[in-house]
């Protein structure tokens, strides 16, 4: 089973803003300058056959199109243990729906800190979305379906410690361990 975390989107916000907003739900869990953990935007398609080659960034014309059914992106911190989480839109057309709509998966390569990445973008996207955080496995806490705000607050590392141990420490906090130590 895959470990991915889902939330509803609207289309009023562009890459380039879901990327902005993952660098500061980043910096929040992690107790870190969000400048310093800006993800990189890249094709997910191309970073699926070159890596962990790196791949150069998309354009800010790319960054610039809305969050919406075939996006091709992935967002990478190759200073962060060569974090990757890949983003999938896809469209239920059933948006009345609970589990339906608009929704953005975001799931990581199966490394600690991209589970932290991963997680990260999910509430950057749920924050803009106005919608909660789906975490089917209940990886992160014993609800399947969190406000991102509660997931932030529950999952913060205390601030002062380098990115890498306090994303290892997040992930040792949580369900995800087990999966990060399989991979």
């Amino acid at each position: 089973m895959t470990t991915d975390w889902e939330t509803r989107i609207n289309r009023s916000f562009t890459l380039a803003g879901l990327r902005t907003a993952t660098g500061v739900a980043l910096g929040e869990l992690l107790g870190v300058d969000s400048a310093s953990v800006r993800p990189a935007a890249v094709s997910a398609r191309r970073l699926a056959r070159a890596y962990p080659a790196r791949v150069p960034e998309v354009g800010a014309e790319a960054l610039e199109r809305p969050c919406e059914p075939g996006v091709d992106l992935a967002f990478v911190l190759w200073d962060l243990d060569e974090a990757v989480a890949d983003l999938f839109v896809i469209d239920s057309g059933v948006p009345e729906d609970e589990d339906g709509g608009v929704r953005l998966v975001v799931g990581p390569y199966r490394a600690a800190h991209s589970y932290v990445l991963a997680v990260a973008t999910a509430i950057a996207a749920a924050r803009l979305g106005a919608s909660p955080v789906w975490d089917e496995r209940t990886a992160l806490s014993d609800r399947r379906v969190a406000d991102p705000e509660w997931l932030l607050e529950r999952l913060r590392q205390p601030p002062g410690k380098p990115a890498l141990e306090s994303a290892l420490d997040l992930v040792r906090g949580t369900g995800l361990w087990m999966a990060a130590e399989d991979a």
